[in-house]
């Protein structure tokens, strides 16, 4: 089902909230961001995609895309007509199993973004984004320590709930307590056990200096 390749520029949506949804997207190259707004015209990054994962999958129900899908770097990606999709899961039961996991699987990704967003203050949020970002990464047969951010400080920003601020001085009290290495949007993991121990509370978050949600 998957035949063709289409390719988006930087900053160009591949769909926007609102259009009908007959497709699903499957990221091929470069990486996207899902933009949710509101009626009074706030909006807030709800998630990033990289290549191997699916765009659209919320649309099942409605049949309208719920989201702004915006590349973060000119991307490949692979439309997959919904339509066609659901007729061969009807005739292959493995199909079908493999499209709930795959729905399971956001949900739960969502669940624990949500947990993270209100539960963790501003360093934990940081420190679970980028080891979670790394095991995708890795998961895809990537480096899990060397992570080329494409989402800018803003954009991180946006989906942590945290200011543009704070963000940069997470990233240099990283940095200088050697837990990473960053350079630029180049960041590297030099220390995943004590980077992981800020989830654990085995490390004080509050060592790394004052910082705000």
């Amino acid at each position: 089902m998957v035949q063709s390749t289409i390719r988006i520029q930087k900053g160009n949506p591949l769909f926007e909230a609102g259009q009908l949804a007959n497709k699903l997207y499957l990221v091929r190259m470069g990486s996207f961001k899902s933009i949710l707004g509101s009626p009074d015209g706030r909006q807030q990054i709800i998630g990033f995609h990289l290549p191997g994962e699916i765009l659209g999958l919320e649309s099942f129900a409605t049949r309208t895309y719920s989201t702004d899908a915006v590349a973060l770097e000119d991307c490949e990606s692979s439309p997959i007509d919904m339509s066609a999709l659901e007729a061969c899961a009807r005739e292959l039961p493995g199909l079908q199993h493999q499209i709930h996991c795959l729905i399971g699987n956001c949900l739960e990704a969502a669940q624990r973004t949500q947990f993270a967003l209100g539960s963790m203050h501003a360093a934990e949020r940081l420190a679970y984004f980028l080891l979670d970002l790394s095991d995708r990464f890795k998961a895809r047969g990537l480096s899990g320590d060397a992570l080329n951010l494409s989402m800018s400080r803003e954009e991180l920003g946006s989906f942590l709930g945290l200011k543009l601020e704070t963000i940069s001085r997470l990233m240099t009290h990283f940095d200088e307590m050697g837990l990473l290495q960053v350079h630029l949007r180049q960041v590297r993991i030099i220390d995943r056990v004590r980077l992981s121990q800020l989830l654990d509370h085995a490390a004080d978050a509050t060592s790394l200096g004052p910082v705000h949600r």
